[in-house]
């Protein structure tokens, strides 16, 4: 799966491409830096709702790569989503240790094994 990029915001609706994601069987137990150093800065900072300040947005597509325009008319294409996420922790987000993980158009399998290949252990995926 390939990672949205705050570069591939500036391309594409964020919005657009979440939208429809939820909540899976399982949370990530991990801390912020652990996450950095496993899949790198966020997509997203902020959600304008104060829902949520981090997120890592991923997908099927490689952005770089595809007609912005011709993708949003098509939005099946979007393949697989998969989002990683902080839901309503009103805690300094260097305190987090548990950490959402949404998707859209994947089995409980497929989420697991996505986390696994963007290099999660496997002890920090746990049943939610």
């Amino acid at each position: 799966m390939e990672k949205i990029t705050i570069e591939d915001k500036k391309r594409i609706s964020f919005e657009d491409i979440t939208s429809g994601t939820s909540k899976s069987p399982f949370v990530l137990d991990v801390y912020l830096d652990d996450i950095i150093q496993t899949i790198g800065l966020p997509s997203s900072v902020g959600s304008g709702d104060n829902k949520v300040q981090l997120e890592w947005v991923f997908n099927d597509i490689n952005w770089p790569e595809v007609d912005a325009a011709d993708a949003l008319l098509n939005q099946e294409e979007f393949g697989r989503v998969l989002t990683i996420y902080d839901w309503k922790e009103y805690v300094p987000i260097y305190e987090i240790s548990n950490w959402h993980v949404g998707s859209k158009n994947m089995t409980p399998d497929e989420v697991k094994q996505a986390l696994l290949e963007l290099g999660f252990k496997e002890n920090n995926i746990i049943p939610d």
